[in-house]
């Protein structure tokens, strides 16, 4: 690492400089105070095609694995509540249907942030939904912050330059 100490273009990028924003009600970016996700992970399967004594690999299909957000649970905005009703667009327990994939699919970005604050780096994602919503736990013998969990589907997801 001797070589990077000559120059300035070796800014490490901090875990702890980033936000999430979603359009969760249609028109305006929620921002949640979000203690940890993970960042898009595409693949793509492998297509294996006969070429004379052996075999030769091409891209098939793309898939965007799931995103785990963690974000801290404010009363007073309700987190817990906006997150449900989201939810909910995704299936009703109440009334036990599915809702439209045009409702519960929405886009969001995640921006990553240099150390003045800058963005550094923006990704935008496309069809984000909640598959799975942990709202968490309460527990007497700590005072600790609500934390609620959740995996969101994406169908698509790419850095905007």
């Amino acid at each position: 690492p001797m070589h990077m100490s000559a120059t300035r273009k070796y800014e490490v990028q901090r875990t702890n400089n980033f936000r999430l924003a979603l359009d969760i009600d249609g028109t305006d970016d929620i921002e949640l105070a979000v203690d940890s996700t993970g960042l898009p992970t595409i693949t793509n399967e492998t297509i294996e095609l006969a070429y004379g004594n052996s075999k030769v690999k091409v891209a098939g299909q793309a898939t965007y694995e799931d995103i785990t957000v963690v974000v801290k649970d404010f009363i007073e905005a309700d987190i817990e509540k906006i997150l449900w009703n989201w939810r909910k667009l995704v299936y009703d327990p109440e009334t036990d249907l599915v809702g439209w994939a045009s409702r519960y699919k929405k886009d969001g970005r995640i921006y990553q942030y240099g150390p003045d604050g800058t963005v550094v780096r923006q990704w935008k994602l496309i069809g984000v939904w909640p598959t799975q919503l942990d709202l968490g736990e309460m527990n007497y013998d700590s005072s600790d912050k609500k934390q609620i969990s959740m995996t969101l589907s994406v169908d698509k997801a790419y850095p905007i330059r």
